[in-house]
């Protein structure tokens, strides 16, 4: 699985790093990062199986779909 945006998560965490709760989202974002990256989804069905809530956005084949989720 390759995960695009990470940058923009990150940079995120690091401006809000005195915030109530960023170390429990970075955390849970970390968890969800560590999940995906392993994960070996052959199409996007593989991905609602394993998270019901994703989205799956049309991109005319699978290399070209993303999913996305806001259950992390």
């Amino acid at each position: 699985m390759i995960v695009i945006g990470t940058d923009v998560v990150e940079n995120y965490l690091a401006d809000h790093a005195g915030h109530k709760r960023i170390k429990v989202a970075r955390s849970q974002y970390q968890a969800w990062l560590d999940i995906v990256t392993r994960a070996n989804w052959r199409n996007p069905e593989n991905v609602k199986a394993s998270y019901p809530k994703a989205s799956i956005l049309k991109g005319g084949s699978f290399s070209t779909s993303r999913a996305t989720t806001t259950d992390w």
